[in-house]
Formats: C-alpha cells, structure tokens, sequence
C-alpha cells in the first residue's frame, strides 16, 4: 500500500466558531496534520498551543504563513480577512477552506473569482457553506429527487443573533451575512441564480426582525424563506416538493419527514398517501455530521488530493451575495420608512 502524506494545515481566526465547530473536526480528520495556529498575541498562542498540541505563531497571519509549509489553509474569522486569505492562497499555489461569508461584497468576489480562474489548476478553494452539506439534508434532497426535479423549497431560518451590528455593517446586512446567506445558498444550490428577488422586513423591539424572501427562478420553481432573529434559539427547517407534490422536510439538520402519495422510505418500502415516513440521525454521529461541517471539509480535501473540481469555489458565492445585497437594500429601505413613520411628519 503506497503512503499518502497528510494534508498540512495552518489555521487563522481562533475565535469562538473555530474552537467549537473546526478545530474539533479537524482534530479527527483523517490525513490531515494541523501544523500551525496563528494568533494575534503571544498569550494567545501559548495557551492554544498547550490546549490543541498544535506550534501556534503570534504576530501577523502573513508572517506565520510565509515562515512554515503548509497545503492549505483554514480560516473562520470576519470577511475582510476571509478576502485577504483567500487572495493570498490563490497568489502563492495554496489551498484554503475558507468560512462563510468569503466577502464583505459582491466586488470584492469578483476580483477573486477572476484569479480563481486564472488559477483554477493550482489549488483548491473551498468555502464552508456547511449546512448544504449535511447528512440529512443531502439524503433528503437525494430521496426527492427520485420523485422528479424539486420544483418548490421553503427555508426557515431563525436565530436569536445577532442583535447589534457587526463587521461594520447594518444590523440587517450583520444578520444577511452571517446568517442569511445559509438558506440563500442553499436555494441557489438547488435552482441556480434567480430571475426575480422580492423581499421584506417586520420590525420588533430590541432589533430583532422577521425578513420575508422570494425568489422566483426560470423554469416555474421557488423558494420563499423565513428569517430572523427573534427566535430564543437557532431552528431551521428545509422543504423540497416536487411537481409531482412529493415532500420532504429536514428539520435543525437531524429529522427527516417524507409525504407523498406512493413515495417510498429509506427502505424502499412503499406507502399510502396519508401517511409520512421519519427518520432521525443518530445521536452518536454527532453535530459535525448533522450540521455538514465534516462532509464538507471532507470534499474539500478530496479535491486536494484528486484535483477535483471544487464543490464550492468562489464563483459559486457570487450570485449569493449579489442576492444579500438585494435583500438588503430593500429592508433597508423597509427600516428606514419604519423609522420616517415613527416619528411622524416632520415641522
């Protein structure tokens, strides 16, 4: 058996996402070798070294990149810096995973996806939209799809954050792109770039707010999404339906429910068309299945590896954030006439 040499990784933004979500999924990955954290202060690094047995690096990211051989890269911090690792790997030949959102706008991809293109054969760049890589939701989607092409999908997305603004965007764009661009790219997914956006917002107190989204696309499908962040907790749910009225619901990522006349379970054994059939992933598989991270850090270095196309690559994210920025604009606009109504006719 020939020896396949690991996968070294170097890992930027060791903040709350990556100690919880990454860094515990690459801890078991198999064929990966974490070779590096970089950090900002020196107190930093030596307590995440001594706690993940990883050499961490404090100083600039650039700094510790340009001193240490790493494949790739893996990264979850604010957009900005998602821009600046992005462009670094694609210049020097490395690969990167690179968390959600991968831009702070839709110019600022388009430069990128121009140098993706230029350098599509020299590495892999792969951003973590997790959620559509769930084991419930691709077996889902995969059983509906045997009923025929889904031609509607209704996205919940409800969280309790954020409530203030962050990255130095509107407390709606804030909420958009860390959190709505989930569902966004999910729908996008499914159906491609959409032919028309309509969207609104339903102000409450203490910022939080509902968003209303439609998106009609070529072909007659839809997707309608519920967002927000009034909810106590984060609760999600996915509808696919067929033409044909086949349906199946993924619920927070674990729950399966399927109804439609003559649909058949996971164990292809038919049923009546009042009935449902459900299934639950198992405890013992954990959140990182559920919620896709390990499924998709997975595709990404099987791209790697193989040369395979990226699952994910950047050009993929720009008819979504072309979308947010649609978004928005018009619940922007919703706010603003909220608070111009607010205070009534001015003297």
């Amino acid at each position: 058996m020939s020896h396949v040499s690991p996968i070294r990784v170097a890992i930027l933004g060791l903040g709350e996402h990556m100690q919880e979500n990454l860094l515990p999924m690459l801890q078991v990955a198999d064929g990966v070798q974490m070779v590096a954290m970089c950090c900002r202060t020196e107190e930093k690094a030596q307590r995440l070294e001594q706690r993940y047995n990883v050499r961490a690096y404090a100083g600039s990211w650039e700094t510790c990149l340009d001193s240490i051989a790493a494949d790739a890269i893996v990264v979850a911090g604010p957009p900005h810096l998602h821009v600046a690792v992005a462009r670094y790997a694609l210049l020097r030949g490395l690969h990167a995973f690179i968390e959600k959102p991968p831009a702070e706008h839709p110019s600022q991809l388009r430069e990128l996806a121009a140098i993706e293109a230029a350098t599509e054969a020299r590495c892999t760049i792969f951003v973590d939209y997790n959620f559509r890589f769930g084991t419930v939701y691709r077996q889902t989607r995969a059983i509906v799809e045997r009923y025929g092409p889904i031609q509607y999908a209704k996205l919940r997305f409800l969280t309790a954050k954020p409530r203030s603004s962050m990255w130095n965007m509107s407390l709606v764009r804030s909420y958009l792109y860390s959190v709505g661009v989930h569902p966004v790219e999910m729908a996008l997914d499914l159906f491609g770039p959409p032919r028309c956006v309509t969207s609104g917002i339903t102000l409450f107190a203490n910022g939080r707010f509902a968003l209303q989204v439609g998106l009609d696309f070529s072909r007659g499908a839809r997707a309608d999404l519920d967002l927000g962040n009034y909810w106590n907790k984060f609760e999600t749910s996915t509808e696919f339906v067929t033409g044909a009225g086949i349906l199946g619901v993924v619920k927070d990522h674990r729950d399966a429910r399927f109804v439609g006349e003559g649909i058949a379970n996971i164990r292809d054994e038919s049923i009546g068309g009042k009935a449902h059939v459900e299934y639950s992933l198992p405890v013992a598989r954990g959140g990182m299945d559920a919620a896709g991270y390990a499924n998709a850090f997975h595709s990404f270095c099987h791209s790697v590896r193989h040369g395979t196309p990226s699952e994910s690559p950047l050009k993929n994210s720009l008819p979504v954030l072309e979308v947010l920025e649609r978004i928005a604009a018009d619940c922007e606009d919703g706010v603003a006439k909220a608070g111009r109504e607010k205070r009534g006719p001015s003297e």
